[in-house]
């Protein structure tokens, strides 16, 4: 199997599509550490998909420096390496509204989670990842966040200019990332757009489901050494910034 025997960390992993990420990547072959900060809730999950394969709960909150350098410890001591690091966890924000009248502390807390979360995961990780073989990092962004896509998705960066503005960052901080990798590393890191799938990240709304935005995560957290880096993706190929 393409993930035979390598060792995944998957952020948010308790529900939607962080919990099929797990599913996907364990039934590759992959060992899964399924990551959630809430504890009964990321061991009801990893109980779940035992039969999926290889997955054990990892107690982890991307927002808590101690959180993710006790997390980071523990993979350290088991495996000593990490393959696959799929920073999955994120928020939203309430759309609509006037943007003179939103509330900071909310545009705040979606940058702690979408931004400063995988900045923290990725700093924290990264000597782990680079001790694998082939380290694989896939953050979860959104073709919202792009640029390049402006006219398509204008009207969802009006209504949620937090969310918007947080995948925008994300993108460019993953490409940073990925120009400073030493040349030649066998590292990867992308960013992907999974799509807009029923969670509760929508109130349920989206048009696919988790399992099928799962895809994209698990197809480039598993890509040769031929595969792409500093990139945006999603189901339709590689996407503008």
């Amino acid at each position: 199997m393409e993930g035979a025997g390598k060792i995944a960390l998957v952020t948010g992993a308790n529900k939607g599509i962080g919990y099929e990420i797990v599913r996907g990547l364990a039934q590759k072959g992959c060992i899964v550490l399924l990551g959630a900060r809430n504890a009964a809730l990321g061991q009801a999950a990893a109980k779940d998909l035992q039969a999926e394969g290889k997955i054990q709960f990892l107690e982890l909150d991307v927002t808590s420096d101690s959180s993710v350098d006790k997390a980071t410890a523990y993979v350290k001591q088991q495996f000593g390496h990490l393959d696959i690091l799929v920073n999955n966890a994120g928020v939203g924000n309430i759309p609509g509204g006037a943007l003179d009248t939103t509330d900071p502390k909310e545009v705040a807390w979606v940058f702690e989670v979408n931004v400063f979360g995988v900045v923290r995961m990725l700093n924290a990780f990264l000597p782990l990842i680079k001790a694998a073989p082939a380290g694989r990092i896939v953050n979860a962004s959104s073709v919202v966040g792009s640029f390049g896509l402006v006219d398509q998705w204008g009207a969802v960066r009006k209504t949620c200019m937090a969310y918007a503005a947080s995948k925008s960052t994300l993108n460019g901080i993953m490409q940073s990332y990925a120009m400073n990798l030493e040349e030649g590393s066998p590292v990867k890191i992308n960013n992907i757009c999974p799509g807009y799938c029923s969670t509760d990240l929508n109130n349920f709304e989206g048009h696919h489901t988790a399992e099928q935005g799962a895809q994209i995560s698990i197809k480039m957290a598993l890509i040769g050494p031929e595969g792409p880096c500093g990139e945006l993706w999603n189901d339709a190929g590689k996407q503008p910034w």
